[in-house]
Formats: C-alpha cells, structure tokens, sequence
C-alpha cells in the first residue's frame, strides 16, 4: 500500500510538471493544448539533466527566500512588539529584573506561520517565471535558427557560430600580441 502511494505521488507530481510546462507552450506557441503537451514532453525528455539541475538550484534558492522573508518578517515583529521608545533606561533594567518583558511567543508563531505562506506564495510566482524561462531557452535551442543569446548560452563547441567567422578572421584577431582565438 505504501508503494502504491509513493507510485502514484511521484505520478501525480510529473502530471502537475507536464501541465504547467504544457500551458507554458501554449502560451508562447499559440498551439492547441494536445500540440503544446507533445511539445513540452519532448522539450523535458530531451533536457532532462537540465531540468534537473534547474529544479534543484531554483527550489534551494526559493527556499531560502522564503526563510529569509519569515525571519525578517519575524524579526520585526518582534521589535516592533518589544521595544519601547517612550520608557526609559531604569524602568527597562526594572522590568528585566522582574521577568516581565518576556517575548510574545504565540504572536511571534503566528507572524512567522504567516509570513511563511505569504513568503510561499510570492516564491511560487518566481517558480512559474523560472520555469517559463526554462521552457522559452529549450524551445529557442530546439529552433533552425535560434537567438544569438541562445549560442552564447549553448557555446560555440555546441552550435555554429553566432558570427560566420572563417579561419584567417581568428588568426586576425590580435594580431600586434601573435595570439590565436582558441574555439
């Protein structure tokens, strides 16, 4: 029963995956919806280990932009509730000494539970606009005569050349210092 569940999980997550990459086509390609699915299933089968490591990178950065929105948000919650500009430096020694300026824990836990979700949500915008990113490069590399940021990208070892250069014009490159343009 368990691996039953774990199967249809890891089923149900690649369906979302192909969904989303599947409107994303869609909407740059203006095709119908079976079109862009065929597209985009070929687009992630081909660049798997792209797609990978691009998941990989983008969740840890995601998430540590979610961290970093709780604990500021957080952190001046707690100032905020804490600090008293008005009192002065005796009356806050006195109230150390006497164990009443203690933390509002439960409204720091809710501030911080909140701005999590807040912080989820404004990082899966940023998880939709990676992906589409992703979807437009693979898509332009696939293309006969794709953009020159595409080549840049890519490298020259992969692609022909963003500019149609021959041989003597690299030769020619630096030609007071005598060094040649290693491709």
């Amino acid at each position: 029963l368990c691996v039953m569940q774990c199967c249809m999980a890891c089923l149900e997550r690649f369906i979302r995956l192909i969904n989303r990459s599947t409107l994303i086509v869609a909407a740059f390609t203006g095709k119908s919806y079976c079109a862009s699915a065929r597209k985009a299933g070929s687009l992630l089968l081909s660049n798997v280990l792209r797609v990978a490591a691009v998941s990989l990178a983008s969740r840890l950065v995601l998430f540590c932009g979610q961290v970093f929105v709780s604990g500021a948000a957080t952190t001046a919650a707690w100032w905020w509730l804490t600090y008293d500009p008005f009192s002065s430096a005796s009356v806050r020694h006195a109230k150390v000494s006497l164990g009443s300026n203690a933390p509002p824990i439960a409204s720091l836990c809710a501030v911080a539970i909140g701005s999590w979700l807040i912080g989820r949500a404004v990082m899966g915008v940023y998880w939709v606009v990676i992906d589409c990113v992703m979807m437009c490069f693979f898509y332009d590399s696939e293309k006969e005569n794709p953009l020159p940021c595409t080549h840049v990208i890519l490298g020259r070892w992969r692609t022909k050349k963003i500019l149609d250069d021959s041989e003597e014009d690299d030769e020619n490159v630096y030609p007071d210092s005598g060094l040649k343009r290693d491709l």
